[in-house]
């Protein structure tokens, strides 16, 4: 495995391996889109963005200029079968260091590599999207079939789903069957933030820790239009930081599906940076 060093690593901050609770990689992985590309531009972008923000989190009260993190720079790899292998064999000495990852991708298809790193955690998912089609314009490892390629690996009740307001037949057919627990954000309101975590937090106390993948698409467009998929009547920032920040016993993170070729603003990538160092001050 192989890494491409970074100008800038995520919040200007770098500590040394050995030393690091937080252990951040980039993943430039956007070969399956199936609307708009880009992607792949995401880790660098959320590094950049990262860097010109003041550094104490509003919910943990915490430095992150104080917290030890260190960034790998980002995965290089050739076939979508060895990025596979890269990223099981990076987490794996990541995980035997007893240090917590966060991967910044690209696609949400890279989720499913982590399976058999995190095989006995609970999965919290934030996405628009179920993403568990066996598979989507003949490619079974399609971003769309992230989910379902997870759970090739894990239990369907290893997985928690949030955000969620775009699916198909097949999909909404496959998570019933599944008992897959899922929460849509259409009618979302406070006492759903409240069963959420509260969810999220008892089931989490059956397993080793929570993995949490965060798809941005998981958010409104009204907030976060720099996507691939947007679907409207998504969350809000302030719903979605509520939720994340009352998890407990997060062991791994991700945050995909990031498309700055999508918002002049630069207000979805603001987001994601702020969601990275929110993760990172815990």
């Amino acid at each position: 495995m192989q890494f491409k060093s970074t100008e800038i690593p995520i919040g200007g901050f770098q500590t040394d391996y050995d030393d690091a609770k937080y252990v951040v990689f980039g993943v430039e992985y956007d070969r399956t889109a199936s609307y708009r590309e880009g992607c792949g531009m995401a880790p660098d972008i959320i590094r950049e963005t990262a860097n010109n923000f003041e550094t104490v989190d509003m919910f943990t009260s915490n430095d992150i200029g104080l917290m030890d993190i260190h960034d790998m720079g980002n995965l290089q790899f050739t076939t979508r079968e060895n990025l596979f292998q890269s990223i099981r064999e990076v987490l794996t000495k990541i995980r035997n260091d007893s240090k917590i990852p966060l991967i910044l991708g690209g696609e949400h298809t890279i989720t499913a590599a982590t399976a058999h790193n995190f095989k006995n955690s609970l999965y919290v998912m934030l996405d628009a999207h179920s993403d568990l089609r066996e598979s989507y314009n003949g490619d079974r490892w399609s971003h769309a079939c992230a989910a379902r390629r997870l759970l090739d690996i894990v239990d369907s009740k290893q997985l928690v789903q949030f955000g969620i307001r775009a699916l198909s037949m097949e999909e909404n057919e496959f998570a019933e069957s599944n008992n897959i627990i899922r929460f849509f954000s259409h009618n979302h309101s406070h006492e759903e933030t409240k069963k959420i975590v509260e969810t999220v937090n008892q089931l989490g106390e059956f397993y080793d820790g929570v993995y949490l993948t965060l798809d941005m698409d998981g958010f409104d467009p009204a907030f976060v239009p720099g996507v691939g998929n947007p679907e409207p009547l998504g969350l809000t920032t302030r719903e979605v930081f509520s939720i994340i920040s009352q998890i407990k016993n997060i062991v791994g993170m991700d945050i995909t599906e990031l498309n700055p070729k999508y918002d002049d603003s630069g207000s979805s990538q603001v987001v994601a940076a702020r969601l990275a160092m929110h993760l990172l001050s815990r």
